[in-house]
């Protein structure tokens, strides 16, 4: 195994489920490199595998939980300009197959197995190894990897969304102006957000002063990006 320079993995050997997850644990806490090659490097990794779902699966759950050491180097794989085009004619399609799977609320296991046949491995519209590699790079680069299935939630009308608004203003002011505030620790309004949360009677009434709190939190984030 490389200790320094280069890591190429397409010569590696094949092993376990066991020798995989230690190899990629192994390599993902020694590599720096763009994300893409790295991502180019352990597709080759989980090409090896006799059970590719699950090498899949683990790859996406455990990939951003370690911090790397930076010793080993990722092997280049791509050119900016193959990465342009990749990008055009490859990203939205990625996008949408992985949209797709999610809206169907899979156990995790059918999910994963699910999101490799269809999005990677058997995907008629990514011929090439290379636009393979790619959708692998933008599953693992999507907010919503790792994935979880949900419950429904809570659902609600709008005319009783409003009610409660309605009924919640003062509260809300509240959360209006802790949002706006600053502290020394992020903790500090976490805190203060909490007893609001916790002041109300309802999961009703929780749930539409957080589905607030989120929505201000969003237009701030929008308005601090656009007046930069």
């Amino acid at each position: 195994m490389c200790e320094r320079g280069p890591w190429n993995i397409m010569h590696q050997a094949e092993g376990s489920g066991t020798e995989f997850q230690e190899q990629l644990l192994d390599f993902l806490g020694r590599v720096k490199g763009e994300q893409i090659d790295i991502a180019a490097a352990v597709y080759y990794m989980i090409q090896k595998e006799s059970n590719r779902a699950d090498a899949f699966r683990f790859f996406l759950e455990h990939a951003d939980e370690l911090e790397t050491t930076g010793e080993a180097e990722a092997e280049s794989v791509f050119t900016a300009s193959e990465i342009q085009k990749l990008s055009r004619n490859c990203g939205q399609l990625a996008e949408g197959i992985l949209d797709n799977v999610i809206g169907k609320n899979l156990d995790e296991a059918d999910f994963y197995a699910e999101l490799w046949k269809r999005g990677i491995e058997e995907n008629i519209n990514l011929p090439e190894e290379k636009e393979k590699i790619y959708a692998l790079y933008r599953i693992w680069t999507d907010g919503r990897i790792p994935y979880f299935k949900l419950d429904e939630g809570l659902l609600m009308t709008n005319e009783r969304f409003r009610e409660i608004v309605g009924e919640k203003q003062s509260q809300l002011k509240q959360v209006r102006f802790l949002l706006n505030s600053r502290f020394s620790q992020r903790t500090q309004r976490s805190s203060l957000l909490v007893r609001i949360l916790d002041s109300c009677e309802t999961e009703e009434e929780k749930a539409v002063i957080l589905a607030q709190i989120l929505l201000m939190a969003e237009y701030k984030a929008y308005k601090r990006s656009t007046d930069s």
